[in-house]
């Protein structure tokens, strides 16, 4: 009687730790993103919000961003693909620009924001992070470029 209780009870433990493993594999490859929120301009229309949306993408897109992204944090190792061409088509798949809205911190009210970042798994969130920053750091880079420009007085 004694072995068939110790029985049910070592059947029970190898299908309860079954069912863990199987759920926290589950989880990790949950779809996620991760972005960089950028704050708009409030005394922008929402026709200049949205060319500002279609230039970004087009700049977080292009092949030029894309090489230096990929170079820059190895990513043909971390998509796990042969070589910089699939790594850099993949970026260029899972890369987004969108307008959104969300909360300041400085104010704790709600906001527009312009989301820069990457879709990925749960289980690459580190990885996801730093494209995101990545990219981030690379938009900002380029406005200051532009305001810079737009801003240098003509001689």
């Amino acid at each position: 009687m004694q072995r068939w209780i110790y029985l049910t009870i070592m059947v029970c433990l190898v299908i309860g730790g079954g069912m863990l493993f199987y759920l926290m594999k589950m989880r990790e490859n949950r779809p996620d993103s991760r972005w960089i929120a950028m704050p708009v301009r409030t005394d922008l229309s929402a026709k200049q919000k949205s060319d500002v949306v279609e230039n970004l993408t087009k700049y977080v897109q292009s092949e030029r961003t894309r090489s230096e992204v990929v170079e820059d944090l190895k990513l043909v190792k971390l998509f796990n693909v042969q070589s910089e061409e699939e790594a850099k088509n993949e970026l260029l798949r899972r890369s987004f620009v969108r307008l959104s809205k969300g909360l300041s911190q400085m104010t704790n009210q709600e906001v527009e924001t312009i989301d820069i970042g990457v879709n990925g798994l749960r289980k690459e969130v580190d990885a996801l992070d730093k494209i995101a920053v990545h990219l981030g750091n690379k938009v900002e880079k380029m406005i200051l470029e532009s305001e810079e420009k737009a801003n240098k007085p003509s001689e």
